[in-house]
């Protein structure tokens, strides 16, 4: 990308991080050494790795074709309610504990190919237990998956919107079972789902249950339009004690909440592809990933739903270097923030801090 391609405040950025480089040095580089903090299991189960978990629970094989339309989103995809509609079929590969086990492997091996250095995967238990498994059995298979190491890697688990009492158990089974596998692969929990629907502060009790057993969470919130929606969900999420908001890019619509997240040091793990993907955004260049950053609100960039999307980490990187001018300098500052917001341990820390520094040397 030239400078004069770039807007006033693009060029502005490029100025303030290229450190006396030249644009084309800046920019004539490979993303690599990279981290991805926000990355749902069910949403990243690729072809051949749906493939292989198919053939091992018994279950048909569907074609390509077939494939394609279960796993991905597509044209068709206008809402996050259509977004969500997509989990279905990846949720029913992951039924048994080989299954699970084996997706985790998979998703890490892939991983490594992409140039990630670590990441933390996601997933909703209570997804995986319609066919007779036990919550404890569906989270120690998927730590089973971590025993591979060829990417370090922590896990969240996740609670989901809801109403119905039974998931409301769930949720709190949930927040029960990070506070047992704390320490062993499980990091925190999170609240997914949509938000539209089922808005944030219907589920206080759930995260006052998690500071009560000393559970860290993260958040979803801002990445929905509606009522309770937008500002307000990101408030509820900062007011409840997220150790960060996933997405949160409508806090951008009140500047004083974007303040707010700047002085408290509440970052944001941000998806460009998947605000797109979902029609929060019409247009990649109104994703506010400059907004935020002048405004010193600490973001990464992350994929969200691999195989739902159809993206991976590298591709999320080129896009936005494409649409907003990144430099190494910027890259570097992404993949500090994630290593600074991540729940690695911290010599792991300073040991993926050491090999993106010298990446982008």
């Amino acid at each position: 990308m030239c400078k004069n391609m770039l807007s006033t405040a693009q060029s502005k950025c490029v100025n303030d991080c290229n450190h006396n480089e030249s644009i084309l040095n800046e920019y004539d580089f490979e993303f690599g050494a990279l981290i991805d903090l926000h990355v749902h299991l069910d949403g990243s189960i690729s072809m051949a790795s749906a493939k292989e978990l198919a053939r091992m629970q018994g279950m048909p094989v569907p074609s390509d074709e077939q494939l394609h339309n279960l796993l991905c989103a597509g044209p068709t995809c206008h809402s996050l309610h259509q977004f969500l509609e997509k989990f279905d079929y990846p949720c029913s590969l992951l039924q048994t504990e080989a299954a699970i086990t084996k997706s985790i492997e998979n998703l890490l091996h892939e991983f490594r190919e992409q140039g990630v250095i670590y990441t933390e995967i996601r997933f909703a238990p209570q997804y995986s237990m319609f066919k007779g498994l036990t919550m404890p059995q569906v989270v120690e298979a998927a730590i089973k998956g971590l025993d591979d190491s060829v990417v370090p890697c922590r896990l969240i688990l996740s609670c989901i919107r809801g109403t119905d009492k039974k998931i409301h158990d769930l949720n709190m089974q949930t927040i029960e079972m990070v506070a047992k596998y704390m320490g062993r692969g499980v990091v925190c929990t999170d609240l997914a789902g949509p938000e539209d629907i089922f808005p944030t502060s219907d589920f206080a009790d759930i995260f006052a249950y998690a500071r009560q057993l000393g559970v860290p969470f993260v958040l979803h919130a801002g990445e929905a339009n509606g009522a309770m929606t937008g500002v307000d969900s990101v408030r509820m999420a900062v007011d409840f004690g997220a150790r960060r908001i996933e997405h949160g890019i409508l806090a951008t619509k009140d500047p004083q909440m974007v303040r707010e997240l700047a002085e408290r040091n509440v970052p944001l793990t941000i998806c460009p592809s998947s605000n797109l993907c979902t029609e929060l955004i019409s247009d990649i260049k109104e994703f506010p990933y400059l907004t935020l950053k002048s405004a010193g609100v600490k973001v990464c960039i992350n994929t969200d739903d691999m195989a739902i999307i159809g993206t991976d980490l590298r591709k999320e990187y080129e896009l936005v270097r494409k649409t907003f001018g990144m430099t190494k300098a910027d890259a570097v500052w992404c993949l500090d923030n994630a290593i600074d917001m991540s729940f690695a341990p911290e010599d792991l820390k300073a040991k993926l801090r050491k090999q993106v520094h010298e990446y982008y040397m």
